[in-house]
């Protein structure tokens, strides 16, 4: 009976341990996918920017025309 359970209780585990095996694989590539989506992304982000320069300024003076009035309260 011993020899048994024993049994059960490797093959239990051995079935745990290959099902937490196969979610570790597929959370990996699912952050391989996000990571090579994300460094697209960057990459022709900066491509386009680097192609048309006048972007980038007036990005600038959106990030600064947005952010500076939720300073104002905080500098006053």
């Amino acid at each position: 009976m011993k020899i048994l359970l024993s049994f059960l209780l490797v093959l239990t585990l051995s079935v745990k341990a290959d099902f937490f095996g196969d979610i570790g694989d597929w959370f990996e590539g699912a952050a391989n996918d996000t990571g090579d989506w994300f460094t697209t992304a960057y990459d022709d982000t900066s491509s386009y920017i680097s192609h048309n320069p006048g972007i980038s300024i007036l990005s600038g003076l959106a990030i600064v025309g947005v952010t500076e009035p939720l300073a104002l309260p905080w500098v006053a």
